[in-house]
């Protein structure tokens, strides 16, 4: 058992040749013009980024092989097979809220770069949430937060947001033990699969403490 820690200025108008009417000697009025808070600005400096992280995730090369051969050929080949279907599908998820039939997806950017894609089931949006994560490094993570059984658990909060950083909200896991939080991690170099990880992340009772351990099979 191991650990596993995986944002114009609107003020600015015209110039008037009107003279004032401020009389001498009077205060000053306030300005009465708009001013972008920092967390805005931030936030449309993020938006504008977008073209440039998604021309990085086009320009990724395709995965080809495993970078050294497998113990079994054919289970390598499946992995690059999953990271190359996988791979396109977040890359063509276009930003923002979507619904396609059942299933509902919100798609952005972090702001290093890493594109997201949440999405779940409209008839079920609080029992399972998945995403698909694509760094403009190549590395690719598959996550599915789910209920296994008992009371559930909104997600809203995690399905505008993404589950980046779950693994450390005690607080949460320890609310809701019933929910965990399935791994399945790809790395690469270059047009090679170069390893892979896959896991389970789930609440101790008795070490009161969020654990990841190797897990046999990924759903």
């Amino acid at each position: 058992m191991r650990r596993f820690s995986f944002q114009i200025d609107l003020t600015q108008g015209k110039s008037s040749k009107k003279k004032s009417s401020q009389k001498p000697g009077s205060v000053p009025a306030a300005a009465d013009g708009y001013e972008m808070s920092g967390d805005l600005q931030e936030q449309r400096q993020h938006l504008r980024a977008w073209p440039q992280f998604q021309r990085a995730l086009m320009d990724l090369p395709e995965v080809v092989e495993t970078l050294e051969e497998w113990e079994s050929p054919n289970l390598g080949a499946e992995y690059v097979r999953v990271y190359e279907v996988t791979r396109h599908k977040v890359t063509e998820a276009e930003p923002g809220y979507k619904q396609d039939g059942n299933t509902e997806a919100h798609c952005f950017f972090s702001p290093d770069g890493t594109k997201h894609l949440v999405s779940r089931l409209s008839s079920r949006p609080h029992q399972r949430l998945n995403e698909i994560r694509l760094s403009p490094d190549g590395q690719l993570v598959r996550l599915h937060y789910e209920c296994h059984e008992g009371p559930v658990q909104s997600l809203e909060d995690l399905f505008d947001r993404g589950l980046a950083g779950l693994e450390e909200d005690l607080d949460r896991y320890r609310q809701y033990p019933n929910y965990v939080l399935r791994i399945f991690l790809i790395l690469t170099d270059g047009e090679f699969l170069k390893s892979t990880f896959r896991g389970v992340c789930y609440y101790d009772a008795e070490s009161d403490s969020v654990v990841t351990e190797e897990a046999k099979e990924i759903r």
